[in-house]
């Protein structure tokens, strides 16, 4: 069809809640399109049967008051239902407002419906963010009130028209490709017209060109500067150094590898910028490593691409999105991958290597095989803490030298983080990859519904056992690094189950890690935590010397404890506390709040912004941003290097792998502690806050007292705390 003749439908909904089976719709917004002009919209407010939750409130700012003088139900669906016709349904994120539509209309609808996320993420690959509103500002798109159903509908609809655009600049040869594995499940035809393929373009001839990677090596420069202090002492066989970071010590570190080499592995990539920054001013060969399994192998990719019938169909799209991404990039390494790629359910699909480096006609363009070599020759070596929990990478031989873990509290959590899951989609892709018999495919699928019908936490190890069986024979290091594990479990992801597994043999684990480096020592602001010396130590089970160097902070600094709000795991807790926080922050001073749960973040963070505060939140916002207040989660590495007021909503969450209580309590307040010590490093002062209802019993507080940055004060009254901190205000001025 010629593209002045299609006729489309962007749509938008608002509703009660993100659950199909409980949640309704309570707005509608639609337009028509025709020749690329809006010639009809569709608006209505639809009655729930329940109230509107005051988070749909805050977030929308649509009230019952809007909704309770709607047309009926029955009045819509009919002028809903003439107005869409038969014409393809556009939505972002379809998939969600599909199943929402569809219940408001009581029938599955015969309309197409296409995506713009997904159309988003092929032809804008490398965007850090695809939300609707991170895209309309990234794009300069006109940005219309965002959370409502006819506002949202329009801005979509201007995403489709810039979308329309860069299909006509892109390649013919991409465009071939994206219809051939989208072909099956997607008619591009019925939105962007017969021309998709630019049959009247020459198409060039591809092949994948030798990569140049931008990556933190640098050449060695002559550099003859003495130190004036030895590192010797940190590299005395096994070290737990007690300090805070600062430029004298990290200079310290990065300058003895002059002398021998060196690996810093950490968690912050703040922290690794400065650390580059430092050995190219020393003029010191330094290589920063990635996590070697998230990696794609271009072998793959073009077997893939040659075997398309190897992708299951649910999964094309996620390979299109893939493939756009790696033929706009080159980036096999996904050295600056985006998080829709780095999450993209293929990823480890197309990350295993079953060639000999030298062997592989690949290995020109091969990341891996580039990260190995450079990771040989670099003075000094970066890598991530994670990088030591995948067994493989412990055969690499270039781990054998000196190595310094910075930001070492968080090994604990990196470790339990550090698991693998399996759904019926990964093993249906090796079912295909390796072209198994129907009888096999049918028996997958048979052991993952008897899976579906088990809860979490009950055995999963008959399905382990018969998974084993049917891949045992193929020799896929992906396959063997799963199955060779000891310990499994079962988790859902989209009410889906999954199996997940994990190395929890901590001891063995740090034995291979000290069995394959020369030598080792673990740098962090506290060792202790609730009467245990070490914890790091008694964790990792290698026997060191404890070296205390860190100054106690030399600011003024109150810890609070509030009493009077319901713990955070209850849902009163959201609005009590950006209540009291509206009454004890400061405006212009900067703010962060620490969560264990995301679900909870989001919350406060749509709260505050409808309260009009300056508010910015990791993961939510565009890359790099910052506020006068910042949400992270506990696991996010923290970029803000002053803060006026800290508040640390619940104790941070270590895995979901079972072990026993009192462990976790001193892992969560180890690991509490040395983020506050590590946030406040350079404050003069600082208010903290807690909360969490453990630190309401005294039996707690007392155990894990240490936790506090300073004396912790106990407040039962919002008047009392108000008044304390008015004084505290007046005196520190």
């Amino acid at each position: 069809m010629e593209e002045s003749k299609l006729t489309l439908i962007f749509f938008d909904l608002e509703t009660t809640g993100l659950n199909p089976d409980s949640d309704e719709v309570i707005e509608i917004g639609a337009i028509k399109v025709r020749n690329g002009e809006i010639v009809e919209k569709f608006h209505s407010f639809v009655r729930p049967h329940r109230n509107i939750p005051s988070l749909v409130t805050n977030l929308t700012g649509i009230t019952f008051e809007d909704v309770e003088n709607a047309p009926p139900a029955d009045e819509i669906r009919r002028k809903l239902e003439r107005f869409i016709e038969e014409c393809p349904l556009i939505a972002h994120n379809v998939s969600f407002d599909r199943i929402f539509l569809e219940k408001f209309m009581g029938k599955s609808l015969k309309n197409e419906f296409f995506d713009t996320l997904e159309l988003s993420r092929i032809f804008f690959p490398q965007f850090s963010s695809h939300s609707l509103q991170n895209l309309v500002k990234t794009l300069s798109l006109k940005k219309e009130e965002a959370h409502r159903a006819m506002s949202d509908t329009l801005m979509l609809y201007h995403l489709f028209q810039k979308i329309a655009d860069e299909r006509k600049l892109s390649s013919p040869y991409l465009l071939h490709r994206i219809k051939e594995i989208s072909e099956p499940i997607r008619h591009y035809e019925l939105i962007f017209g017969d021309n998709w393929e630019k049959r009247n373009a020459d198409e060039e001839e591809f092949v994948w060109a030798p990569l140049e990677y931008k990556n933190s090596e640098v050449n060695t420069l002559p550099f003859n500067e003495d130190l004036t202090e030895k590192p010797e002492q940190y590299f005395s066989k096994y070290v737990y150094i007690q300090k805070n970071l600062d430029s004298n010590f990290l200079s310290e570190i990065v300058s003895s590898s002059r002398n021998k080499k060196l690996t810093i592995s950490l968690y912050d990539p703040f922290l690794k910028d400065t650390i580059i920054k430092l050995a190219e001013d020393m003029g010191i060969k330094a290589y920063s490593i990635g996590n070697l399994s998230k990696f794609v192998c271009p072998k793959e990719v073009d077997h893939i691409l040659s075997n398309l019938d190897l992708i299951p169909n649910n999964l094309k799209m996620n390979f299109a999105t893939f493939f756009s991404y790696l033929y706009k990039t080159r980036d096999f390494g996904l050295f600056n991958a985006p998080t829709h790629v780095v999450k993209n359910p293929l990823l480890k699909l197309l990350s295993f290597c079953n060639s000999k480096f030298e062997d592989c006609e690949y290995k020109s363009i091969c990341p891996l095989y580039d990260a190995v070599k450079k990771a040989k020759e670099s003075q000094l070596l970066i890598v991530n803490h994670s990088f030591f929990f995948n067994s493989t990478n412990l055969n690499y031989n270039f781990l054998f030298r000196n190595t310094v873990f910075l930001n070492a509290y968080r090994i604990i959590k990196s470790f339990y983080s550090s698991k693998v899951g399996f759904s019926l989609n990964d093993f249906m892709f090796f079912a295909a990859y390796y072209r198994l018999d129907l009888l096999t495919v049918n028996k997958i699928r048979d052991i993952f519904r008897k899976l579906d019908e088990k809860r979490i936490g009950d055995d999963v190890e008959p399905a382990v056992l018969e998974l084993r069986t049917i891949f045992s024979r193929f020799d896929n290091p992906l396959l063997n690094s799963l199955f060779s594990n000891e310990y499994f479990w079962l988790e859902r992801r989209k009410d889906r189950p999954m199996i997940f597994t994990a190395n929890t043999r901590v001891k063995s684990v740090f034995s291979s890690i000290k069995n394959k480096v020369e030598r080792c020592s673990f740098v962090l602001p506290a060792l202790g935590v609730g009467n245990q010396n070490n914890v790091l130590k008694n964790f990792t089970g290698i026997d060191g010397a404890d070296l205390v160097s860190t100054k106690r902070l030399n600011g003024k600094f109150m810890s609070v404890v509030p009493m009077f709000l319901h713990s955070p795991n209850r849902e009163e807790f959201i609005n009590e506390f950006v209540h009291l926080f509206g009454k004890v922050h400061t405006k212009g001073n900067k703010a962060v709040m620490f969560f264990s749960s995301n679900e909870t973040m989001k919350k406060v963070y749509f709260l505050l912004r409808r309260n009009g505060e300056k508010v910015k939140a990791k993961g939510i916002d565009l890359k790099g941003e910052t506020g006068e207040i910042e949400l992270y989660l506990y696991d996010t590495p923290v970029s803000t290097v002053h803060a006026d007021e800290a508040y640390f909503i619940r104790l941070p969450n270590i895995s979901s792998v079972s072990y026993n209580k009192e462990t976790f309590n001193v892992y969560s307040t180890f690991i509490l502690k040395n983020i506050s010590l590590e946030i406040l490093k350079n404050n003069a002062r600082a208010l903290i806050f807690y909360f969490d209802g453990r630190f309401k019993t005294p039996s707690f507080r007392d155990k894990f007292e240490d936790v506090f940055i300073s004396f912790p004060l106990l407040v039962d009254r919002e008047e009392s705390l108000l008044a304390i901190l008015s004084n505290w205000h007046n005196t520190n001025a």
